[in-house]
This record gives C-alpha cells, sequence and structure tokens, in this order.
C-alpha cells in the first residue's frame, strides 16, 4: 500500500471516528495503542468513546488498558472490562478473563470457571484456549482428570498451529 492510501485510510477512519462511529472509534484507538509514540490516553480516550456504544473490541482494550497500568496486579476495573468484552463473546477477552480466574489475578481463583471462559473463546478458534482446556483436563484442575480429553484438546491446539500444544506434544511422544 502507498503511503497516500494508508493516509487517506487513516483519515476515513478518523473522520468516521469523529462522527461517532463506534467500528472507527476502536480502529482509531487501535491505532494509536499501537503505535509507540503517542501517548497511551490518546488511545484510551477512543476506546471509551466505542465502549460507550457498547463495543464489544474497545472494551477489551480498555481491561488490557488497565492491566498494563496497574504494573502487572489485575485491577478490579480490569476485570470488569474484560467481563464485559467476553459475555459480548470476544474471543481474546474470554480467554484472557480465563486466564484471570486460572491463576487468580483479580479474581478469586476459580478453575471451573475459567475454563467455562477457554471453552467460549476456543469454540471461537482460539488456541491457546484449546491448549489450557487440554492442561485443565490433563491435570484435573476445574473439571475430572480425563488425559484422552485433555489430549484431545492439545491435538486441536497443535493442528491449529499453537506453538505450546505442539511442543507439549512433542514431549509427551
Amino acid at each position: 500500500m502507498e503511503n497516500t492510501d494508508w493516509l487517506t485510510s487513516y483519515r476515513e477512519i478518523e473522520e468516521a471516528a469523529r462522527k461517532g462511529d463506534a467500528g472507527a472509534q476502536f480502529e482509531l484507538g487501535e491505532l494509536y495503542f499501537q503505535n509507540s509514540g503517542i501517548p497511551p490516553e490518546e488511545a484510551s480516550k477512543w476506546f471509551w468513546k466505542a465502549t460507550e456504544q457498547g463495543h464489544a473490541g474497545a472494551q477489551y482494550f480498555l481491561g488490557i488498558y488497565f492491566l498494563n497500568a496497574g504494573g502487572g496486579e489485575v485491577s478490579k476495573e480490569a476485570v470488569q472490562w474484560l467481563q464485559r468484552s467476553a459475555r459480548q463473546g470476544y474471543p481474546l477477552a474470554q480467554r484472557l478473563l480465563g486466564s484471570c480466574y486460572w491463576s487468580g489475578d483479580g479474581v478469586k481463583k476459580k478453575p471451573r470457571e475459567a475454563l467455562k471462559w477457554f471453552r467460549k473463546s476456543a469454540a471461537q478458534g482460539d488456541g491457546e484456549s484449546l491448549f489450557r482446556l487440554g492442561v485443565g483436563y490433563a491435570e484435573g484442575s476445574g473439571v475430572k482428570k480425563n488425559l484422552k480429553k485433555g489430549d484431545e484438546y492439545f491435538h486441536q491446539a497443535a493442528k491449529g498451529g499453537y506453538p505450546d500444544a505442539q511442543y507439549a506434544l512433542g514431549l509427551y511422544y
């Protein structure tokens, strides 16, 4: 893509965002979030605007914003944004929320609840969530231990290209 094409596209996104289009607000926030030369507050401003309209992706990024702002601590505010996004079916939020419940970061540790969110994300093709389901079944964490089912999830994740699953299967066989 030529530089002018990118600039035209950016201007179109910015114009739509300023007119209140939630998808464009999310996109603009994402562009700013990924650009280290732009203060994170500028990205969060656009995510806030999109979340006011219920945009699941923007809710997820606000969760990430609050995770980063917490300096490694998972705040209740971060979890609340992840929950909102996950409930709308956003797979990255579902996986990250599952991880919070798995490790007890920002919420009470609940492996069964973690697996619920991993299942939802895995159903949308998320390889890491498939892998984590495999770990849950292999360890019997949150579910009754079932090595066969764990192995099936590892294979699905590996088949989808998730490297940790490929590595785990390589060690197993």
